[in-house]
This record gives C-alpha cells, sequence and structure tokens, in this order.
C-alpha cells in the first residue's frame, strides 16, 4: 500500500530528533515511488529528494530532465547542493542493470543539463574511478567550449 507507506514515512520523519532529520534523504527508485511520489513526500515532511537519473529513464510520469532537476533542486534549500545519482543501462543486461562503464554519448547530455545547477553528482558505474577520469575529461572539454561572458 504506496500511500499507506508514504505516510508512515512522512510521520516517522516528523519524529526524528533534527540530527538524523539532517543526514536523511529519499531517492526515486525504478518500481516503487518515482519522482512524482517522492515530490510529495518531501512537500508533506521537507526531506530533500536525491535524483536518480537512471532510475528516473525507467520509471517516471513523463517529466524530462529538466522539468525534474528543476523540481528537485529545490528540495535541497537549506541542506547543501543537491544530490545527483548518474548511471546508465547495461545493453547486454535486463533493464535496470547498470553499466560497466560510462557512456560518454548518454551522460554528455545530462552533464549539459546540469550547467549553471548547485548540484553535487555521483556516478554510480561499475569500474569507479576509469569512468570518473572520463567523465572529468568531458566536463574539461565542454568547459574549454563554453562562451565566457566578461561584463
Amino acid at each position: 500500500d504506496k500511500p499507506a507507506a508514504a505516510q508512515r514515512f512522512v510521520d516517522v520523519y516528523g519524529q526524528l530528533p533534527d540530527a538524523i532529520r539532517r543526514r536523511l534523504v529519499i531517492e526515486n527508485d525504478e518500481r516503487q515511488f518515482n519522482l512524482a511520489d517522492n515530490l510529495a513526500i518531501h512537500a508533506a515532511c521537507g526531506v530533500p529528494v536525491l535524483f536518480d537519473v537512471f532510475h528516473h529513464r525507467l520509471f517516471n510520469e513523463g517529466e524530462s530532465l529538466a522539468e525534474a532537476l528543476d523540481a528537485v533542486v529545490p528540495t535541497w534549500a537549506g541542506h547543501g547542493p543537491a544530490m545527483i545519482d548518474y548511471s546508465s543501462q547495461n545493453p547486454q543486461k535486463q533493464a535496470g542493470a547498470h553499466t560497466i562503464s560510462i557512456d560518454l554519448g548518454d551522460f554528455g547530455p545530462v552533464l549539459d543539463e546540469l550547467i549553471g545547477r548547485d548540484v553535487d553528482l555521483m556516478l554510480e558505474i561499475k569500474d569507479k574511478e576509469t569512468s570518473v577520469l572520463r567523465a572529468i575529461d568531458l566536463v574539461r572539454e565542454r568547459a574549454r567550449s563554453m562562451p565566457v561572458t566578461v561584463s
């Protein structure tokens, strides 16, 4: 019973000590609680929403990535930068299986949507450092090609 579970969370969250509430976030998943569900929980109790790009692609209500980010970032007001998880589909496995190595062709458009947003991006990729270094190279490449405005 998803509505009852969400309400139980809201009720319990409100009773937690501040020290715990400051460390607790909720994340959209690929099966039960999508972004809209999490935003409703946030509206009820103020818990920040950690946004998982991959899960959103698998289970959403039609929100674009930009719309999702526009909705998620404000949930972090007073909590620091919004936390974003990025991964993509492993093409050799069933839907929902994380890729082994970053797909820069998939990551690039996500990176473009993050420009100008105050976020902490976490890569959920199996080969860890190898993909992080490739992602950093892409960030540097994009930064060099961005127009600079001097006022």
